[in-house]
């Protein structure tokens, strides 16, 4: 596997399991494509928010809004943690709800919805690796120049994506080698 493989999703087959929620549905459907292609089979069981069951050598993570998901996996030896966030570029922010996550040293230019994104895939690549002294918040994470930080120091890396009605963000934490 090369390192990291990423796969967004409008539809699935009826048949798909049927049993689920969209959301559901969307978000493990990507997963179906990227694992079949890249693993050579179907795996989705997901085990501790951030690998597959039967690959734990294989980093997942989903991302699902209204008939829209996605699926990000990565090689573990390369990434100590990624994740994936996905918004359709028409949702709308209640007024003053950006207190909640915004701070002074994010790159505000890049908007809001990228800059939630981003936050939201930082935290999915952090949360299974932060001890910090505190519950971890998506305030706690400061996007900038397409890298991620907690406490002024760089976590990782953020790539974006701009599809035509979509924003799309990636967090990959590196290892250190």
């Amino acid at each position: 596997m090369n390192k990291y493989h990423a796969r967004v999703e409008f539809s699935y087959p009826d048949d798909f399991h049927p049993e689920a929620n969209q959301g559901f549905r969307l978000s493990r459907y990507a997963l179906s494509n990227l694992t079949k292609l890249h693993l050579g089979r179907e795996e989705l069981d997901i085990e501790s928010f951030n690998h597959l069951r039967h690959e734990p050598n294989t980093l997942v993570s989903l991302t699902h809004t209204k008939d829209i998901a996605a699926a990000i996996i990565a090689n573990h030896e390369d990434y100590k943690g990624i994740g994936i966030d996905i918004e359709w570029k028409d949702r709308k922010f209640r007024p003053g709800i950006e207190k909640f996550f915004l701070l002074e040293s994010d790159d505000k230019g890049i908007g809001l919805l990228p800059l939630w994104c981003a936050k939201e895939a930082a935290y999915k690549a952090l949360s299974p690796h932060y001890h910090g002294e505190k519950v971890l918040v998506i305030k706690d994470i400061t996007i900038n120049n397409s890298k991620f930080y907690i406490n002024n120091i760089a976590q990782g890396d953020i790539i974006f994506e701009n599809g035509d009605d979509y924003f799309l963000a990636i967090a990959l934490m590196e290892k250190r080698k």
